[in-house]
């Protein structure tokens, strides 16, 4: 990482979480808008779009919610299978 780059994560990371999270987010359209050498973050329009689409979904009601303890839940038990595996 360039100096330059170093030194801006440095001043970014000064920064309050709402500017962090609005500055992350223009750099990341901008990575999905560069084209060619510059593509930035490979998949991410798609993920863009899944994104929008799981949004869109919670906001017109037919997105079936699971509550945080829950999906954490089911998350521990599929990692423990895979580790007993």
């Amino acid at each position: 990482m360039s100096e330059a780059a170093q030194n801006l994560l440095t001043q970014a990371l000064a920064l309050p979480p709402e500017d962090q999270h609005w500055l992350s987010h223009r750099l990341q359209e901008e990575c999905e808008q560069t084209g060619e050498e510059g593509e930035g973050i490979e998949g991410y329009a798609e993920w863009r779009e899944e994104l929008d689409r799981r949004l869109q979904s919670i906001a017109d009601g037919t997105a079936v919610l699971v509550p945080f303890e829950e999906s954490m839940q089911r998350i521990r038990e599929k990692v423990a299978e895979r580790v007993a595996s």
